[in-house]
């Protein structure tokens, strides 16, 4: 057969040049483009009609200290340095990165795995952190989030296990799913007055304390709780290892305490009528109390919660999701107070070794449990007093 060559567009390149931080060794084809120079080491794409320039991604990829001026000259001609795009200083040879005051949008990705970025200052005009910007920083150790910015975008900065501190401006009105996430340095923080939307996921939960600003509309922290809750629903939406869920929240929203491994205990409150998906997965909890008016239990809730021995589900309890207290290795003994054997599906305990632990249930209703798919499965089920108020 004859030798073929392939030929990829500016457009497919330009594409394709956005996923490359996932192959180690591989580049894409770098076709001639009037449009994008080096200068002083620094890639541009200029634009004539308006003189700006924008910071973008080039090989061999940028290390060590980087400096970007606020204007560059290129054929006589003076750009303003006004843009740094996707990608652009997604290397983990770079050390430190220097912004000028010009420039007024960052890209996805732009700082995306910076393995050894210890360092950087975002320019004041920015008005936008994109998904993405900073995640997997893991040497950061603290960054500024300008007055002005009014997003936060998903996994902005999350994985960025070094950073001990933020502060969040009184600007912000969204932040992004799992915005923060995995940032384990991180020991507070503050919700401002601005902030109308907090996504899943997005506040790390190895926090000491969490506090939403006094002023805001949507989100409270009532009596000192540690937690994030939605005002008008009574919805506690992010949780961490010192919260104490108040009186008056009627659900535990999903991935409310997700991973928070360093959470030893938990008294949910008989307000609580919902616990949702995911919303103690991974907990270090080693027993609970289901209140009297949860009737259902999201899928995963309790998802490997290793440390859990002890579980009571009050009597109402109607619906189990699948997963619910899947893998939770150190499960003991059960008590379900329901006379009716709930109807749940075979993945409730799944990976969980119920097959070595005890379930309690009311003595009417022994014979029924021992019959029932999965409950059937405990090692043993005995009858118990059913408290008057369980």
């Amino acid at each position: 057969m004859g030798n073929f060559s392939y030929y990829l567009s500016e457009d497919l390149t330009k594409a394709l040049s956005k996923y490359t931080h996932l192959f180690d060794n591989w580049e894409p084809y770098q076709p001639d483009n009037d449009e994008k120079f080096k200068i002083d080491g620094i890639y541009y794409e200029l634009y004539e009609e308006t003189k700006e320039a924008r910071v973008v991604s080039g090989y061999p990829k940028y290390r060590g200290d980087i400096k970007v001026p606020p204007t560059i000259m290129h054929q006589g001609k003076k750009y303003v340095v006004t843009t740094v795009g996707d990608f652009a200083f997604s290397s983990d040879s770079i050390t430190s990165i220097h912004l000028p005051s010009t420039v007024t949008s960052i890209g996805e990705y732009v700082c995306a795995g910076c393995f050894g970025l210890t360092s950087m200052v975002i320019p004041q005009g920015v008005k936008e952190i994109p998904d993405y910007s900073f995640n997997n920083c893991v040497s950061l150790t603290s960054i500024n989030i300008p007055d002005g910015v009014t997003s936060i975008g998903k996994s902005a900065f999350s994985d960025c296990i070094k950073m001990a501190s933020v502060r969040i401006p009184n600007s912000v009105i969204t932040i992004g799913r799992e915005a923060f996430d995995g940032c384990e340095s991180l020991t507070s923080m503050t919700i401002p007055s601005s902030v109308m939307k907090i996504s899943e996921r997005a506040i790390c939960r190895s926090l000491d304390t969490i506090m939403v600003d006094a002023g805001n509309p949507v989100y409270d922290s009532r009596v000192n709780c540690n937690a994030i809750i939605e005002t008008s629903t009574n919805r506690l939406i992010t949780g961490c290892r010192n919260t104490v869920i108040p009186d008056d929240v009627t659900s535990i929203g999903e991935f409310a305490f997700f991973r928070c491994e360093s959470l030893m205990s938990i008294t949910i409150p008989e307000s609580v009528t919902l616990i949702d998906e995911h919303a103690f997965h991974g907990c270090g909890i080693s027993s609970l109390i289901i209140p009297n008016k949860v009737d259902s239990i999201g899928d995963y809730a309790f998802v490997r919660c290793s440390k859990l021995s002890s579980v009571t589900l009050p009597a109402e309890i109607s619906s189990i999701g699948s997963g619910a207290f899947m893998n939770c290795e150190s499960l003991k003994e059960v008590y379900c107070f329901a006379e009716k054997a709930p109807l749940i599906v075979p993945r409730v305990f799944e990976g969980t070794p119920i097959e070595n632990a005890t379930l309690y249930v009311p003595e009417a209703s022994v014979e029924e449990y021992k019959s029932a798919d999965t409950w059937g499965r405990f090692k043993e089920i005995k009858p118990c007093i059913v408290p008057t108020n369980p």
